[in-house]
């Protein structure tokens, strides 16, 4: 039975080892295709493979793609990278409500520097509207001293017309002028 045993193992090992296939691309376009991505690290498998197709090389994607180095992070910049780099010229913004004793509303408008977490301006009003808004941006940027960046949400206290209505979250501030 251990004859038997071993034939089984060694017939088995000899079937699954895998099958060395001689690649149909020739080497310099695997080198080729490697040095682009690693040149132009925004460029996945269709991007190389216009270029190639441009160079007279067809290749396809799914062949791209298995000779393409493999990352372990995204090429793009994540959002504490992102923070971390320019919260110099970041300013955030927000409303809050508080309420008087006999149960009205007031919002406090407030803008926050982030790097220092310093409260830059804040102002109150019954009824917020963009044209108010805009106007306490103003206030806050007299001599053309501003951030590069505002950063809000999307409140319906912005209004639906004006500056502040648009996405994205960041606005330029040089557009309030």
């Amino acid at each position: 039975m251990r004859w038997h045993r071993e034939l089984f193992r060694f017939y088995w090992k000899q079937k699954s080892k895998p099958i060395k296939k001689k690649s149909r691309i020739s080497p310099e376009t695997i080198v080729q295709i490697q040095q682009m991505a690693n040149e132009n690290r925004l460029w996945g498998a269709e991007r190389i493979r216009g270029v190639l197709l441009k160079l007279g090389i067809r290749v396809s994607k799914r062949t791209i793609q298995r000779y393409l180095p493999k990352r372990k992070h995204s090429p793009s910049q994540t959002w504490a990278t992102f923070l971390k780099n320019h919260t110099g010229d970041i300013w955030a913004c927000d409303f809050t409500v508080v309420y008087d004793l006999l149960f009205r509303p007031f919002f406090i408008f407030v803008i926050l520097e982030l790097k220092t977490r310093l409260v830059i301006h804040s102002a109150v009003t019954q009824s917020p509207t963009d044209e108010w808004t805009t106007q306490q941006l103003r206030e806050v940027t007299p001599w053309g001293l501003h951030p590069k960046y505002l950063l809000r949400d999307h409140d319906r206290k912005y209004g639906c017309v004006g500056y502040l209505t648009h996405p994205p979250y960041f606005y330029k501030l040089n557009e309030l002028k």
